[in-house]
């Protein structure tokens, strides 16, 4: 049995087992505890410093060696019970729970959609990997729910990071639109890569996938081009989005950054084009804050879909 098989069989639960466990930003929590047992250890090496100064050499030596078997062991502990793995097997029985009671589908493991993660993803990252992966498909194509696991690009300092994403199919059209509910300096945390670090972003090129996306909009989980995530991105396509006129937008985007902006959650961005709604948050995986966020992007849809049939 592979990974994935192993990973999708513990997501399995009975119906109606409750989620008023789940933290409200567990992603968070599990990078915090994880970084807190090094900066403590670093604190404890240098101030135990000059109060060890005068005892022998080998003595000071044997201490420090203490204190970092000590810490080694409790970073190992504060990862198996507190770290991102953890929290995953924590949250796929709740995630599954809610998925049974409600309609949705389970699947296993996989890549993310590659045109979903050109659209969402912010610059820096890429997605390793689509967890806790639930679908329900509907007449206009499918929805899904993923815990997204980021890894960063090569060359940066950052670790592992988690996303959570809901995408709706929808009648976007040519071109696409991107939108986050508050401003961050880091352009890591919320805006995709291809508004080139602004707060929204309007690019009407016509991405290379958005032919294939149209016709296939209720493709499998999964079924994206297996293309480079970095597709899209980078210099020209920042580019295109910040040089957009405001004329060039079409009118659904100011319904759209309306909704978007009465919507009450953390920070997240609301990603438009290739044939799909994608919002991508940085945190809270609770069910019924993906409710939410569903809502908002069948919202988003909607508007979308209804001005380019008007």
């Amino acid at each position: 049995m592979n990974r994935d098989s192993r990973e999708h069989r513990r997501g399995t639960a009975a119906p109606g087992q409750g989620h008023g466990d789940v933290p409200r930003f567990p992603w968070l929590w599990s990078q915090g505890a994880v970084l807190l047992v090094p900066v403590l250890t670093l604190v404890a090496l240098v101030g135990l410093a000059p109060v060890l100064a005068p005892l022998p050499r080998l003595a000071q030596l044997a201490i420090f060696t203490v204190i970092i078997v000590v810490a080694v062991l409790a970073f190992l502990t504060v990862q198996r019970h507190w770290g991102g793995t953890a929290r995953l097997h924590r949250l796929a029985p709740v995630r599954a729970a809610w998925a049974a009671q409600h309609g949705w589908e389970t699947a296993p493991n996989g890549a993310p959609d590659q045109d979903e993660v050109a659209l969402a993803l912010p610059r820096g990252w890429r997605a390793d990997r689509a967890m806790l992966r639930l679908w329900r498909e509907g007449p206009a194509g499918q929805s899904r729910i993923e815990t997204w696991k980021l890894r960063a690009v090569p060359g940066s300092t950052r670790g592992t990071a988690y996303r959570e994403v809901v995408s709706v199919p929808a009648r976007t059209g040519p071109g696409r639109f991107a939108v986050t509910n508050r401003a961050t300096i880091d352009p890591l945390l919320g805006p995709p890569a291809w508004v080139d670090g602004a707060r929204e972003g309007w690019d009407a090129a016509r991405t290379a996938d958005d032919g294939h996306r149209q016709e296939n909009s209720s493709g499998a989980v999964g079924g994206g081009a297996a293309g480079n995530p970095e597709e899209g991105y980078g210099a020209e396509a920042g580019a295109r989005a910040a040089g957009a006129s405001a004329e060039s937008a079409p009118d659904w985007t100011r319904r759209v950054r309306d909704l978007v902006m009465a919507h009450q959650d953390t920070l997240l961005t609301v990603a438009v084009g290739a044939g799909r709604v994608v919002v991508c948050a940085l945190d809270d995986p609770r069910p019924e804050t993906a409710e939410r966020r569903l809502a908002l992007a069948d919202a988003v849809a909607a508007a979308v879909g209804g001005e380019a049939e008007a």
